[in-house]
């Protein structure tokens, strides 16, 4: 007797168990939808920061790029004080510029990252796209830099400022000159 009176309170726990389990089922896959809603939602603004962000990126390059330009317009050579004065000012506003693009630079990657997760191949095709300007635009620049930091120096002096200038400029991350 005593084993027919347990077989329906086994058989209550055991609905119980899993009316239990489906509610956490219905609870997690709930969140999911709702993580997956945010995302939606937030896709424009997500692809609109990552746009802004590249464009930040290219820009801050472009402009990197017209202050070497307009440095090596002027100077064909390091002849004077005045010049490497000249020279450690670009250098130095350049390698500050590089500090702020990093940060810029961890946005950038974390949208990149995002809008891949949230549209998946679109997504990659969209960081591609965005990128490879981004990544162009920053090598060509670098061609520039090593003109500048290769210039003639005919003064000793000079030159062993020059060069360790140059070098902090590829090799430091903040300047100490």
């Amino acid at each position: 007797m005593q084993g027919a009176a347990a077989l329906p309170t086994a058989l209550s726990t055991q609905r119980d168990l899993e009316a239990q389990a489906g509610s956490l089922e219905t609870r997690a896959l709930s969140s999911k939808t709702k993580a997956r809603t945010v995302l939606r939602v937030a896709g424009p603004m997500l692809l609109t920061t990552f746009f802004l962000l590249g464009a930040l990126l290219v820009g801050v390059t472009l402009w990197g790029r017209h202050e070497v330009n307009r440095f090596l317009g002027r100077h064909a050579t390091i002849d004077s004080e005045a010049t490497l004065l000249a020279f450690k000012i670009l250098v130095r506003r350049n390698m500050w510029v590089a500090v702020a693009s990093l940060m810029v630079g961890l946005f950038y990657l974390a949208t990149s990252a995002l809008l891949t997760w949230e549209f998946g191949i679109r997504g990659v095709l969209i960081v591609l796209a965005v990128s490879v300007p981004v990544f162009l635009t920053g090598r060509s620049t670098k061609k520039l830099e090593a003109r500048a930091k290769s210039l003639p120096c005919d003064d000793e002096q000079l030159e062993v400022e020059y060069r360790r200038v140059g070098h902090a400029w590829t090799s430091k991350l903040f300047p100490d000159f």
